[in-house]
């Protein structure tokens, strides 16, 4: 019996597109049959041509004439694939930031990105605003609408593909984040990048003999030898986790979740936003800050009020960060009948946050009396209320998506 990974079934169709999803589509897809026509269409010119070319004067020149006009289609493609855009730049840099757990370095990198940023940032973003614990006051100083992710079945670069085990592995979702890690893996060869992210993985999980065997193999690097001898101590001793402070975070959020996998759809960016959402509060502070923010990019208000009072009970005493005040005031404004009673549970809210949404509710009366419709009124008032839970629940209109 001989063994090979050969899909005999699909050996005349693997390089065509599989339609999966109906709701998720792409333009793309069509592109190899655009090109094909073309093919088609230009080789019967070419024929035809070529049989009124007598001389090797007339041959150079009809070449050289093809040999332009290729280079120049090509350039302009090349031109229009993104690839001198400011997400594909800062999304290569933001990830190395990332993988170093540079927080700030992520942040800024982001931050110079002009216009809407991409899904891949706007999860890194989170991430490393999470890990400052400045998501509370911060979570909308980007221009974050998101895009509509595209399904795995279109010709386009994927996150899954690319960054979706290292966001799994910063909420905490280590099944997750190997998982892909092995499906990139198997498809595409194995790399440093997914490597380093399965010995994380296999040292929060306890699984210390499966995380010594990739660090034995990053340690026989040339750039990660260090990298790989820094956590080898920590997966032949799983007591030493406090001694790895980079690691608090995940391991705290992975003892909130049960050992299991499902499947994510090929959209990570949704699973986790509907995950946390949909989570129920623990005791750990990060852990429930993660379903608070998550129930709020929702914009759901019956998730969002469970989660909000048990953020005030973790937090007694403590000032509760604007944007989360934000959101319990629109939402009290907007569904009196469901909100807790404050007195009650201690919703307190700040007199400024008070007053500003008072001149948020005014500006947008009275440009919708100067006859304004949707997207104008949102490019009017970005400037002044664009950092704002209430300007961000009414027009950005891609939160659900990213």
């Amino acid at each position: 019996q001989v063994y090979d990974t050969l899909r005999n079934e699909k050996f005349f169709t693997a390089g065509l597109p599989v339609f999966e999803s109906g709701s998720v589509t792409n333009s793309s897809l069509t592109t190899p049959f655009v090109i094909a026509i073309i093919m088609l269409i230009a080789l019967a010119i070419i024929n035809k041509v070529g049989d009124r070319i007598k001389t090797p004067k007339a041959a150079t020149i009809v070449s050289s004439l093809l040999l332009v006009i290729i280079a120049g289609c090509s350039y302009s493609t090349l031109e229009d694939a993104d690839y001198d855009d400011d997400n594909y730049h800062a999304e290569c840099k933001s990830y190395r930031s990332l993988d170093d757990m540079n927080w700030e370095e992520t942040l800024d990198h982001i931050r110079k990105v002009e216009g809407r940023i991409s899904n891949q940032l706007v999860m890194f973003k989170n991430i490393a605003l999470f890990n400052t614990h400045e998501i509370g006051s911060s979570m909308y100083d980007y221009d974050d609408l998101g895009m509509v992710p595209t399904s795995r079945d279109s010709l386009q670069i994927h996150t899954v593909n690319i960054c979706a085990p290292i966001i799994y592995l910063h909420h905490g979702l280590t099944n997750f984040a190997y998982h892909w890690c092995m499906e990139v893996q198997v498809e595409y060869g194995f790399n440093i990048a997914q490597l380093k992210i399965m010995a994380l993985c296999s040292i929060i999980n306890g699984e210390g003999k499966l995380a010594e065997k990739y660090l034995k193999i990053l340690s026989h690097t040339m750039f990660y030898k260090d990298w790989a001898e820094h956590y080898l101590p920590l997966a032949r001793n799983p007591k030493l986790i406090g001694k790895y402070p980079e690691l608090a975070n995940i391991h705290e959020l992975n003892s909130c979740f049960e050992n299991y996998i499902a499947s994510d759809e090929g959209i990570c960016e949704n699973f986790i936003i509907n995950y946390f959402a949909n989570s129920k509060g623990m005791n750990s502070k990060y852990f429930q800050e993660m379903t608070l923010v998550y129930s709020m990019v929702l914009k759901d208000i019956k998730k969002f009020w469970p989660r909000y009072l048990f953020y005030i009970q973790l937090h007694k005493g403590e000032k509760i960060p604007e944007l989360y005040q934000q959101a319990a005031y629109l939402f009290m404004d907007l569904e009196p009948q469901s909100a807790p009673d404050a007195k009650a549970y201690g919703i307190e809210i700040d007199q400024a946050i008070i007053d500003r949404y008072n001149r948020f509710a005014q500006q947008i009366q009275t440009l919708l009396g100067s006859g304004l419709g949707e997207e104008a009124l949102a490019r009017q008032t970005k400037a002044e209320f664009g950092n704002t839970f209430w300007w961000v629940y009414y027009f950005n209109k891609g939160a659900v998506c990213y």
